[in-house]
């Protein structure tokens, strides 16, 4: 009999791309993310707000998959995919899964990401409070002893910030027991932080007796080779479940083999271990060097005090110029976003800002007349601007277009995208810093192509290692 897996919201790329056995069957399914607000919803009327929420696509019934993997991730592709197929989530859905983790019909593995949902209630799991994550946390740190170190190996695939934290909610007596033998919830991976970032059921705290039901993970940048080792894994604890997994580790170790060929083994891990010292000596320098230029990471992700110092360092550190912080200057009365920047014989007075939204007001560069008004001696004034600070910065709109263009005519329009690039050009590239000054004072909007720079000049930095 075939072993039947399910894959929920897999392309069909990724799907082609997973390596199983030959007597595996593979089935892709689809689960749309939250759809209704809670002010739509039906007072006592559960199975019909459940309905409003989610549309489900399954090819089969639920205990015909020996394992089903769910991806909780948006893929607006896979909704275009299965729109004809497609029916409204139903009570019965629910029954289900909790009957395929009760009664261990087979193995759920569901991967955490942009959900909105903050309870997996509807996929049969009780207890578990899902907490979007606010913070930066890049650590993850494997936390369990029972998977033949499976987990341990896959930390290196774990899409970090993670999307979701973990919060176990023992208080669910008729179904989770955290602190008994009957469905124990085991973590798996966690951060410094002590944050929860994966963790799985089991009916027994004896590894010999594990029978994992379902596990909850973080993404992984490669979703197969997770899928694959973790049906192998499955298989070991349940052999004739899965037979076509089944691969006993003795079979393929060197236990029964003469020393000769187990010595080996000891040079490897030797060498292991002095790769790793290399390894953590090139992380210090990477570290140091990160930290020496974060100040042009700040040109695109900060505002206020921290991007105007990274705008200041980078005028002076990289392309060499005179430049006078006004808040630190006790004889002007300019505002602190100010800064003085002498380009030749020239003073050139700049206004930073800083600004989320993604197409800023004019009132930026009337903010800049105004102080330059004050300000009679000099002549000309930049803008520099860092905006729509949340989005990718190739992903960012021009700012001032159409009938507002002609505002940036008699200024300096500085994007710090462009700022960022020519200082990217200099220090990488070999663009002599006079050149880039030039490029970056004249009037009007400032641009820079810097893939087209390197391109056209054949260039390459310097210590590009070519192999």
């Amino acid at each position: 009999m075939l072993s039947r897996i399910l894959l929920i919201n897999f392309t069909k790329i990724e799907a082609s791309k997973l390596k199983l056995p030959e007597k595996t069957e593979v089935d892709r399914g689809y689960l749309s993310d939250v759809l209704s607000y809670k002010e739509d919803y039906d007072t006592g009327d559960f199975n019909k707000n459940l309905k409003k929420m989610f549309q489900v696509y399954f090819p089969l019934a639920i205990h015909e998959y020996k394992a089903i993997f769910i991806k909780l991730h948006a893929v607006p592709d896979l909704e275009k995919e299965f729109v004809d197929k497609v029916e409204s989530y139903d009570r019965k859905y629910i029954d289900d899964f909790i009957g395929y983790i009760l009664d261990r019909k087979g193995f759920l593995v569901i991967l955490l990401g942009n959900y909105t949902s903050k309870d997996l209630f509807h996929l049969g799991i009780r207890g578990v409070t899902l907490h979007q994550t606010i913070g930066r946390d890049k650590t993850v740190n494997s936390v369990n002893k029972e998977f033949n170190k499976i987990f341990e190996e896959l930390e290196g695939e774990v899409i970090m910030p993670t999307e979701n934290y973990i919060t176990i909610d023992s208080g669910e007596d008729d179904f989770y027991k955290k602190f008994s033998s009957a469905f124990l919830i085991k973590n798996i991976y966690k951060n410094k932080a002590d944050d929860i970032l994966g963790c799985y059921h089991n009916d027994s705290m004896h590894h010999s007796d594990c029978s994992p039901a379902f596990f909850l993970l973080p993404l992984f940048r490669n979703s197969n080779i997770v899928i694959t080792k973790l049906l192998k894994e499955f298989a070991l604890y349940s052999p004739k479940f899965l037979p076509e997994f089944y691969e006993p580790d003795w079979q393929s170790s060197n236990k029964y083999l003469p020393l000769e060929v187990r010595k080996y083994e000891e040079e490897i891990n030797k060498i292991v271990e002095k790769a790793k010292d290399l390894i953590g000596e090139v992380e210090i320098k990477q570290k140091s060097a990160k930290e020496k230029y974060k100040f042009l990471a700040d040109l695109l992700t900060q505002k206020n005090d921290t991007l105007k110092e990274g705008v200041i360092r980078t005028l002076e550190e990289v392309l060499h110029l005179s430049v006078v912080d006004a808040d630190k200057n006790k004889e002007t009365t300019l505002n602190h976003e100010d800064i003085m920047i002498g380009v030749g014989d020239e003073q050139i007075l700049a206004e930073i800002k800083g600004d989320n939204v993604s197409y800023p007001t004019s009132g930026h560069i009337a903010q800049l007349w105004k102080h330059l008004k004050n300000k009679k001696e000099i002549e000309r004034g930049a803008l520099i601007l860092n905006y729509d600070i949340n989005t990718e910065p190739e992903k960012r709109k021009l700012a001032y277009t159409g009938e507002e263009e002609q505002q940036l005519d008699d200024i300096i329009f500085i994007d710090t995208r462009v700022l960022h690039d020519l200082a990217i050009a200099v220090i990488d590239y070999g663009m002599a810093a006079e050149k880039a000054i030039e490029i970056l004072f004249q009037n009007g909007r400032i641009e820079f192509d810097l893939e087209e720079y390197i391109n056209s000049n054949n260039n390459e930095p310097p210590d590009k290692i070519k192999k």
